[in-house]
C-alpha cells in the first residue's frame, strides 16, 4: 500500500509540476513581450537624452553653447546632437564619457557600436537595453542552479577538513530525490524577474541598468561556481564578470565588498586557498579597472558637481516613503498619487511578504545560500541608506541604485514560493540509511510522541555523523538539507499550501497587470522631471504656428531635446543665450508663444521689454506668453 501511495503521489506531483512549468514559461513569454512593446512610446527623457549626447560624441556644455544662440530653430536642429555623425568619432565619445566619470563607459561604447549598425532612433537605442535584459533570464537561472547545488548533500563551498564537513559525501548520504527540482527556484525567479514592473521599465530605457542587472547576476553565479569547483578557470570567469560589472556601474564596488564579506564568512574567517584565490581574482579585476579609477580621482570635483542632487535635503518621512515605494516597484507599480489609499496599503503588505521570505530563507537553507542573498540585499542598501540618515541627502531615494537589493529580494521570494507553494511532497516520509550499512531509504510514519521526538533530536545533536536537515511537509515530509542543526519539522497543511499558491498567483498577476498598464502610458514615475513633457507637448501641438522660448538653466538642455521628440515639425524654438544681458526680439508670424522652463530672469526681461503677460499653464513648466 505504501509503494502504491507513493507512486500515485509522485504521478500527481509530476502533473502539477508540468502545469507550474507551463504557467511559468507563459509568464516568461509575457515578460519578453512587455520589454519590446511600444518601445518608442514613452517620453525619451532627460537622462536618455544625455545618453545619446555622449554616444554621439558631444558634451552637455557643448550642446548648450550651440543651441542657445537667440536664433529660431526647429526640432531637427535640436535632435542632430542625438545622432552619430562623421564629425564626431569614437575618440569624441570617449572624451565625452571621461567628463562624467560617475558613468563607466561599457554600456555607452556598446550603444555606439549598436547605433552604427542600426541607426539612432529611439526604438533602436532602447532595443539594445531590451535585448540585454533578456540575458538576465539565463543569468538568474544559472545563479539559482548554483545555489540549488548547495542545498543538496555532498555539495559544499568549504573543504572537507573544515567546518563545512557536514556537506561531505563521506558523511551525508544523498537524498533519493531533491526536495524540489533544482530548476524550480530558477524558473520562479525568472517569472518574478520577467514581469517585475521595475525591471520591465528599465529594460525599455536607454541607460546602463539592464546591463548592470546582468553583470550582478553573472558575478554572483560565477563566484559560487568558482568557490564550489575551486579551479583556476572558474576564478578567471569570476574575475571577468567582475570587470564587466565595474565598467558598467560604480556601485559594483559595493558588490565586491559584499562578496568579500561573504567569502570570508563562509571560510569561517580563516586564511584558506579559496580566500586567497578570491583576493587574487578581485585584485586582478580592480587593477583592470584602475584606468577609470584614476580618472575618477583626477576628476573628483567634476564627479561631485555632477552628483550634487544626491546631497539635497529631504524630510525623513518622505525618504522612508520612498523606500517603501522602491520596494513596491519590484512587484506592484501602479503609479498612484501620494493621496491614493493603495499608496499606503500595498507597500506594508509587500514588506511583510519580503521580510518573511528572508526569514524563511535564513531558517531553511544552508548558510552559503542565504548569506549570499543577504549580502546582495545589504551590501548595496546600507551604504545608501546610512549616509542619508546620518548626514542627510537622497541617495537612497533613487530606485535604480537598489538593483542588487531587488534581485536578492526576488531570489528570497522565489525560494519561499518554490518550497511552500510548489515544492515536492513525500508521502509517507523517509528516513536515511545508517552510514556504512549500504541500506536504502525506509518508509516510516511520523512519530507524534513528544518524548520520542525529543530523544531523537537530542540524539541528532550529539551525533556528528547523522544527517542534520530541515524538513517541511504537508501531512508528509519534504527534506531540505540546511545548516548543521537538529531536524526541525514545520507542518504545512493542504490549505496553507493553497494559500501560498494564491499569494504567488496574486504577485505574478499584479506584475502582469502593472506591465500592461505602464506599456500604454507615455510616461511613468522613473522619467522624473520629463513627466511634464507629454502634457506640455499636447498643449503646444494644438496651436497652429507655435513658438517655444527658453534659456539655459539647470536641466533645460536635456528637457528641450526631450520635448522636441514629442512635437510636430511646425513647432519652432527660440533659445535665448544670455537673458540677463540681452532679450532678443520676438519674431512675428507665430500664432502662440510659450515659455518652457524659463528662468526668473527671462520672465522678468520679457515683461519689462515688451510688457508681456505671462500665465502658468496647468501646473506645468509651461507658460503662455501674450504680447501687447
Amino acid at each position: 500500500m505504501g509503494i502504491r501511495r507513493r507512486k500515485k503521489s509522485i504521478s500527481t506531483h509530476h502533473s502539477l509540476l508540468i502545469t507550474h512549468y507551463s504557467l511559468l514559461i507563459t509568464v516568461l513569454v509575457l515578460g519578453i513581450f512587455f520589454r519590446f512593446v511600444n518601445l518608442e512610446h514613452k517620453v525619451y527623457w532627460h537622462d536618455e537624452v544625455y545618453t545619446s549626447i555622449r554616444i554621439a560624441g558631444y558634451t552637455g556644455d557643448e550642446v548648450g553653447r550651440e543651441i542657445f544662440t537667440d536664433q529660431v530653430v526647429g526640432t531637427q536642429e535640436l535632435q542632430k546632437y542625438q545622432q552619430l555623425s562623421r564629425d564626431k568619432g569614437l575618440d569624441n565619445t570617449i572624451k565625452a564619457l571621461a567628463g562624467h566619470p560617475e558613468h563607466p563607459p561599457l554600456y555607452y561604447l556598446i550603444a555606439r557600436f549598436w547605433e552604427q549598425l542600426f541607426g539612432s532612433s529611439v526604438a533602436v537605442i532602447r532595443s539594445l537595453s531590451a535585448i540585454i535584459s533578456l540575458l538576465a533570464f539565463p543569468s538568474i537561472y544559472w545563479l539559482c542552479w548554483e545555489l540549488s547545488k548547495l542545498t543538496l548533500p555532498g555539495e559544499s563551498l568549504i573543504d572537507s577538513n573544515s567546518v563545512g564537513q557536514y556537506y561531505s559525501d563521506k558523511l551525508t548520504p544523498s537524498l533519493p530525490n531533491p526536495p524540489i527540482p533544482p530548476s524550480l527556484v530558477g524558473w520562479i525567479a525568472i517569472a518574478l524577474l520577467s514581469i517585475s514592473p521595475f525591471h520591465v521599465l528599465y529594460a525599455q530605457e536607454a541607460r546602463q541598468y539592464s546591463l548592470w542587472t546582468v553583470t550582478i547576476l553573472l558575478t554572483n553565479a560565477a563566484l559560487i561556481r568558482a568557490m564550489r569547483l575551486k579551479n583556476n578557470s572558474s576564478w578567471v570567469v569570476y574575475a571577468t564578470t567582475l570587470i564587466l560589472g565595474l565598467y558598467t556601474s560604480l556601485f559594483s564596488v559595493l558588490g565586491v565588498i559584499g562578496q568579500g564579506i561573504y567569502v570570508v564568512t563562509v571560510e569561517n574567517f580563516r586564511w584558506t586557498k579559496t580566500l586567497k584565490t578570491y583576493l587574487i581574482a578581485s585584485l586582478v579585476a580592480m587593477i583592470t579597472f584602475a584606468p577609470w579609477l584614476l580618472l575618477i580621482i583626477t576628476k573628483w570635483q567634476s564627479l561631485q558637481e555632477n552628483t550634487t542632487w544626491t546631497k539635497a535635503s529631504i524630510s525623513p518621512l518622505l525618504l522612508i516613503g520612498c523606500w517603501f515605494l522602491n520596494l513596491n516597484s519590484i512587484f506592484i507599480d501602479l503609479f498612484f498619487s501620494s493621496h491614493h489609499p493603495l499608496t499606503y496599503i500595498v507597500p506594508p503588505i509587500l514588506f511583510i511578504l519580503v521580510a518573511y521570505a528572508i526569514y524563511f530563507l535564513c531558517r531553511h537553507t544552508p548558510q552559503p545560500v542565504w548569506l549570499l542573498i543577504l549580502t546582495m540585499i545589504l551590501a548595496n542598501t546600507l551604504p545608501l541608506i546610512l549616509p542619508d540618515l546620518i548626514f542627510g541627502g537622497q541617495r537612497s531615494a533613487s530606485t535604480r541604485y537598489f538593483i542588487p537589493c531587488f534581485l536578492g529580494i526576488q531570489l528570497a521570494v522565489a525560494y519561499l514560493f518554490a518550497y511552500l507553494a510548489v515544492g515536492r511532497r513525500q508521502n509517507p516520509p523517509l528516513t536515511p540509511p545508517r552510514r556504512g550499512t549500504g541500506g536504502s531509504w525506509q518508509e516510516v510514519e511520523p512519530t507524534p510522541n513528544p518524548s520520542q521526538e525529543g530523544n531523537r533530536r537530542r540524539e541528532a545533536e550529539s551525533s556528528p555523523n547523522e544527517n542534520n536537515f530541515t524538513t517541511i511537509h504537508e501531512n508528509s515530509l519534504l527534506q531540505i538539507p540546511a545548516s548543521p542543526r537538529p531536524r526541525v519539522y514545520i507542518q504545512i497543511s493542504s490549505w496553507q499550501r493553497q494559500i501560498w499558491q494564491g499569494i504567488m498567483a496574486i504577485v505574478i498577476s499584479c506584475g502582469i497587470m502593472c506591465c500592461v498598464i505602464s506599456s500604454q502610458a507615455d510616461s511613468w514615475w522613473h522619467k522624473s522631471s520629463s513627466n511634464h513633457n507629454p502634457p506640455s507637448a499636447r498643449i503646444i501641438n494644438q496651436a497652429s504656428q507655435p513658438l517655444v522660448i527658453s534659456n539655459p538653466a539647470d536641466i533645460n538642455t536635456g528637457e528641450l531635446i526631450s520635448l522636441s521628440y514629442l512635437l510636430e515639425e511646425k513647432v519652432k524654438f527660440q533659445l535665448v543665450g544670455q537673458p540677463q544681458i540681452y532679450i532678443p526680439p520676438i519674431p512675428t508670424g507665430f500664432s502662440d508663444l510659450f515659455l518652457f522652463y524659463p528662468s526668473e530672469t527671462l520672465r522678468q526681461g520679457l515683461e519689462q521689454e515688451y510688457g508681456a503677460k505671462i500665465e502658468l499653464i496647468e501646473n506645468l513648466p509651461l507658460w503662455k506668453l501674450t504680447m501687447f
